[in-house]
């Protein structure tokens, strides 16, 4: 996957987005609209703001079809992190500060044969390889499993600045298209009650 990949393109100054609202311990998401800067032709994520990008990479080579869209409540301050992991269609899903680090953790699930892996100023801090379907390890025993969760999860704290517990617990469940608001897929931003795709950018 490239940048480019991911990119949410526009040709204005500003844009007015459409951001999912993470709600800590629960599937349920809220609804929120941030105005986010554009450089270069790409809406950039506002770590101010704590609107960052998240994307839905279809895995399956099927469709090749990759959501794009905004969420609120991670709290990142720097770096991605990226999974497989996302129900129900387990798609790789990741949310980020930048697409730089979106892309390089989403390319190492890929390469890992999916998995967790996090990312941060262009390198790789973590990775949890999970070689049956994308889901399971079949290499560590439960213990070794929670050991390895438990760094993951310090590294996204500590180093990116998340401030939920269980972060990727909380992002695999915003590809889950059964409880609403908004959740994401990769056919695009998802209005839940309305069953429709929305645009990232409010025209």
């Amino acid at each position: 996957m490239t940048e480019e990949d991911i990119a949410i393109r526009s040709n204005k100054s500003y844009e007015k987005v459409r951001c999912i609202g993470l709600i800590p311990d629960q599937n349920l998401t809220d609804t929120f609209e941030e105005e986010l800067r554009v450089s270069g032709g790409i809406v950039l994520p506002d770590i101010q703001k704590d609107a960052l990008e998240i994307v839905c990479v279809e895995r399956y080579g099927r469709t090749n079809g990759i959501g794009k869209a905004f969420v609120k409540g991670f709290g990142l301050k720097e770096g991605a992190f990226a999974e497989s992991v996302s129900h129900d269609a387990h798609n790789i899903i990741a949310v980020g500060c930048n697409i730089k680090d979106i892309v390089i953790a989403v390319n190492r699930v890929i390469e890992m044969g999916g998995g967790i892996a996090i990312s941060n100023r262009g390198k790789i801090l973590e990775e949890l390889r999970l070689p049956v379907g994308g889901l399971i390890t079949d290499e560590l025993d439960g213990h070794e499993v929670a050991e390895k969760i438990k760094k993951l999860e310090d590294i996204t704290r500590n180093v990116l600045g998340c401030k939920v517990h269980a972060p990727f617990m909380h992002l695999s469940f915003l590809a889950l298209t059964t409880s609403p608001k908004w959740k994401i897929t990769d056919k695009g931003l998802i209005d839940v009650n309305n069953f429709k795709i929305l645009s990232p950018i409010i025209e």
